[in-house]
């Protein structure tokens, strides 16, 4: 069987959406299950077995800076671009629930970090605390996917490197549209106004956050970069916070 189109998958898929309704407890244990049923595949090609070696050298690749066409005042870095096995582990995060594609993303972010530590774009976590700050998403998306993918990606990478944590700021109001099908210009107008903080404008946690990231250096991590459209709102957003944003991070560059 490969890629999602098997018997098993479909029937997964069946009892995913009823599970829907239910809660992200109830997904993320429909995901469990379905773990133990159907028989392991690579996360980035769909091929028997956990990650392939194929996939596992992509997955490697360099990290690249690269301009957003949208104004993005932070240096933007790309772990690879939005095919093969970058974009199989994003798809299989997203549209499957797949932990173990979860857990990929935020390996790929984490050893993007220590290179660009090792290349001295980046201070040592151990000198300079990283806060990583996912990119916003709808909370009904959330809900649908059993969490945010690209959150619980940096909370896997946070785990395994001391120095490094995860902080959520920002989310995105339902009345965001998918901006999938929409154009550079059209893509930050739908965005324009509708990121907004999750900790409230004068409270203590926002204090406590901006402490935090005045000390520290401040990633911005999402998984696909098309315009850079969600990465120039969400550093607009982040600095009306009093909070910086060094770096922007990306699983893959569209």
């Amino acid at each position: 069987m490969s890629g999602n189109s098997g018997p098993l998958w479909q029937l997964w898929r069946f009892f995913a959406k009823k599970l829907h309704g239910l809660g992200a407890s109830a997904f993320r244990m429909a995901v469990e299950v379905t773990d133990l049923v159907v028989p392991g595949q690579c996360p980035g090609c769909g091929a028997p077995g956990d990650l392939c070696s194929g996939c596992r050298k992509e997955l490697r690749a360099v990290p690249v800076r690269f301009s957003p066409r949208a104004p993005v005042r932070a240096r933007a870095w790309a772990c690879g671009a939005y095919a093969g096995a970058h974009r199989g582990i994003i798809i299989a995060a997203k549209e499957r629930g797949s932990h173990r594609a979860r857990e990929l993303m935020g390996m790929v972010v984490l050893a993007a970090l220590r290179r660009l530590v090792a290349q001295g774009e980046v201070m040592p976590p151990s000198i300079t605390p990283i806060v990583l700050v996912p990119a916003p998403t709808r909370r009904a998306s959330a809900r649908q996917r059993g969490g945010d993918p690209i959150t619980l990606a940096c909370a896997f990478a946070a785990r395994q490197e001391p120095g490094v944590v995860v902080v959520p700021v920002v989310r995105t109001e339902s009345s965001t549209k998918d901006s999938s099908e929409l154009g550079a210009q059209q893509r930050r107008a739908n965005l324009s106004g509708r990121i907004v903080p999750i900790v409230g404008v004068g409270s203590k946690k926002l204090s406590e956050v901006r402490q935090l990231c005045s000390d520290a250096t401040v990633v911005l991590v999402d998984d696909v970069a098309t315009t850079g459209a969600t990465a120039a709102e969400t550093e607009l957003v982040l600095a009306s916070l009093g909070v910086r944003v060094d770096l922007v991070v990306v699983v893959a560059r569209a």
